[in-house]
């Protein structure tokens, strides 16, 4: 029999010299059966009072135990490194939420500025430990990608004071942590929703030709998408220009947008850059076949179609980015 409660290091429950510090520490309270066991790294309770008679725990008061360890459940703030890529920084106070576009992602203000930005937060619903890696790394790859077309930008790194900071450490000493990321807002929607109604018009091969030229110059820096699809590209606010969002490369996958060979394996994203080049590649002809099906024109549907059939084979290596672009370009 166990039962579990959780407490960060700076709230008081009586003595908390036993807690971990900078951190959400995790308190079990077991039964201890054989008075003779040693259950690891675990104490006797030591209660001030006697439980009433008729308490259900009072025939074993003399068996509880706690143990005491960092919540592995906890959300993981990284620690923010000021000299990665010299990039602005905001605190997480001076950030308004203003509506929700996503698990863990919101239009947002900052304090005394009317611009609506993209806010990406490590605190998230359903959190898991690698949210935190995957923002830092999108944060990373943001960095490199600074001043790319097609391509998300960073507008600054959102940072606060560690929140699981120990009581007695001064703040002014306390550790500085990375608890989001601030990006361009792009109000014309994502791909997908122009795809669901498409109008005339609409320069879908211009869109088509933007996309392959973002994820040729991602693949440059030796970045991959991995979730390369329709609601992963949005339109740019002025001038309708296709943008990657989502860069991170390692925020997980989705199994229609897979490869063939990607599909059957049960980690894609540990696969090598030349593999995940691939996949990426193979994604992009499946939106440009969507594209084309959406396109009223002749010449448009033509070249789409050419691309996707060339990028979409099962046959390794598929086409390279830049003959896409040569072929894209034939009008």
């Amino acid at each position: 029999m166990a039962s579990q409660g959780y407490v960060s290091r700076h709230t008081s429950i009586g003595s908390d010299e036993h807690l971990c510090g900078q951190t959400v520490s995790e308190l079990i309270i077991e039964c201890q059966q054989d008075p003779t066991s040693n259950i690891s790294q675990s104490q006797m309770l030591d209660f001030k009072k006697r439980l009433h008679i008729e308490s259900e725990y009072s025939p074993i008061i003399d068996q509880l135990c706690v143990r005491v360890r960092e919540d592995p459940a906890r959300v993981r703030y990284p620690t923010y490194d000021a000299s990665v890529g010299f990039v602005p920084t905001k605190e997480v106070s001076e950030i308004t939420k203003t509506e929700e576009l996503g698990m863990g992602v919101h239009k947002a203000h900052i304090t005394g500025d009317e611009i609506t930005y993209v806010y990406k937060e490590a605190d998230r619903p359903l959190y898991e430990p690698r949210d935190s890696e995957t923002l830092e790394q999108e944060m990373r790859n943001l960095i490199l990608l600074r001043g790319v077309d097609g391509v998300v930008q960073l507008v600054a790194a959102v940072v606060s004071r560690n929140p699981y900071q120990t009581m007695g450490i001064n703040s002014s000493d306390g550790q500085t942590v990375l608890r989001g990321i601030l990006l361009v807002y792009h109000s014309n929607g994502t791909l997908q929703s122009f795809l669901q109604s498409p109008k005339k018009d609409l320069p879908w091969l211009q869109w088509a030709i933007q996309i392959t030229s973002a994820l040729s110059r991602l693949h440059d820096f030796g970045i991959t998408h991995m979730d390369l699809k329709p609601t992963n590209i949005v339109l740019s606010t002025i001038a309708m220009e296709a943008v990657l969002i989502d860069v991170s490369g390692v925020g997980g996958t989705s199994r229609d947008w897979l490869s063939p060979e990607m599909r059957t394996l049960s980690e894609p994203l540990s696969e090598d850059l030349k593999s995940r080049i691939q996949n990426d590649i193979w994604a992009l002809g499946k939106i440009v076949s969507v594209m084309a099906n959406a396109t009223s024109d002749e010449t448009e549907q033509r070249l789409l179609r050419q691309l996707s059939h060339l990028a979409t084979t099962e046959f390794l290596p598929r086409t390279p980015l830049q003959d896409a672009l040569s072929l894209l370009s034939q009008t």
